[in-house]
């Protein structure tokens, strides 16, 4: 499971002196989880993945490539990983997708979804996510790339055994879980709950519930204001936000979004998809601290000119709340919105710009380009998307 990604490169200022293995171990755990970030990734047999080695992650990273490129599995297989392939992010994944169709009462085993997360739906592979980093050699002033991450597997090779099978390899060595794939249905969704520090914006957004939790974390405290300054680069005029109950036709008590502006209270919806998606942004990306914030189709609803004054924003934010976002577009305008930003940061690695290209009959790759690269490309209109 250890495996090493080639191409990942970098430099110690200062070596330290070899110790003892509980310094080892720390200087392990503060590569893996003290940054809070990923730095490099390996995919295997994920969705449209055969194989992917992602070289160099930022805090801020956006994906672009054509239809069926892998941006949203690449999403997935980071939500995956982040959020420890939880329970509750396998369900959450194959609903979105729309990959339950057996009837309640059907068996789920013998055809189940879950088959659709392995490439090419081969169940007998193995899915391969980690992440690596440098390890320092011991008794030299060298390192070495160590990986650490998940292998899911299926065991269904005994009667009654159908079971998704995880098994992380750490610094503690290896931890095998399963799952019986009968619990792995949206029949059994217990009540919504975010798990970790990881939250997915799918296209479709957030449901009332979602919101309520999300706000409850963050009702007085200054990430309020930060809420409110984010929605005030759409309308100046928004003074306050707030959550109103209301009563559905099923007897249910859902909880409207609405601001206050000009002396009314305005439901958020009335202001338009743009704000809705704003709110649902910066909303997520302040209840991520120290953890990882991952949005499909960034662009969807948002004028191009406010759009690079929410991706400084979200730089500003990611930076000192430590989230690492990542994010995917098909919109040039979100594009050269980001550059925009990426080019008012003073370290260029706090970004990140790929690529993701699926040619036929091949396997899907990943181009990376750095800040002056794609600087190159928007000014010469070279098609990057």
């Amino acid at each position: 499971m250890m495996t090493k990604v080639p191409g990942l490169t970098a430099t110690w200022r200062k070596p330290y002196t070899p110790g003892t293995v509980m310094f080892e171990l720390l200087v392990i755990l503060v590569l893996k989880s003290g940054f809070s970030m990923i730095t490099s990734f390996h995919i295997k047999n994920f969705r449209v993945f055969k194989t992917l080695d992602i070289q160099r992650f930022g805090r801020v990273n956006l994906i672009v490539g054509k239809n069926n490129a892998g941006k949203t599995c690449l999403l997935e297989a980071l939500w995956l990983y982040t959020g420890d392939v939880a329970p509750e992010i396998l369900r959450s994944i194959l609903t979105q997708r729309e990959e339950f169709w057996q009837n309640k009462n059907e068996s789920s085993d013998a055809n189940h979804p879950i088959y659709h997360l392995f490439h090419q739906h081969k169940d007998s592979e193995t899915i391969e996510l980690f992440d690596c980093f440098l390890r320092h050699l011991e008794g030299v002033n060298e390192y070495e790339e160590e990986c650490y991450g998940y292998d899911l597997k299926m065991n269904n090779k005994f009667p009654g055994k159908n079971t998704f099978v995880t098994e992380y390899a750490g610094p503690g060595g290896i931890i095998r879980n399963e799952t019986l794939l009968s619990e792995l249905t949206p029949y059994l969704m217990s009540e919504y709950r975010f798990t970790g520090k990881t939250h997915f914006l799918f296209t479709t957004r957030f449901v009332s519930k979602q919101i309520e939790i999300l706000w409850d974390q963050i009702v007085f405290t200054a990430f309020e204001d930060t809420v409110i300054h984010a929605l005030q680069l759409i309308d100046p005029e928004i003074d306050r936000f707030g959550l109103i109950r209301n009563h559905t036709k099923n007897e249910e008590i859902e909880m409207i979004p609405v601001v206050f502006r000009q002396g009314q209270r305005v439901p958020l919806r009335q202001l338009g998809d743009g704000m809705t998606h704003l709110f649902h942004i910066i909303l997520a990306l302040v209840n991520a601290q120290n953890g990882t914030l991952l949005i499909d189709e960034f662009e969807n609803g948002l004028h191009w000119r406010i759009q690079p004054q929410i991706w400084a924003l979200i730089f500003q934010l990611a930076e000192e709340l430590k989230v690492q976002v990542f994010a995917t577009t098909h919109s040039r305008d979100c594009v050269e919105s980001f550059y925009e930003a990426w080019m008012l940061q003073a370290d260029e690695s706090i970004g990140s710009f790929l690529r993701l290209n699926n040619p036929p009959d091949k396997t899907v790759f990943v181009t990376e380009y750095p800040r002056k690269r794609l600087g190159n490309a928007l000014t010469t209109d070279v098609e990057m998307r």
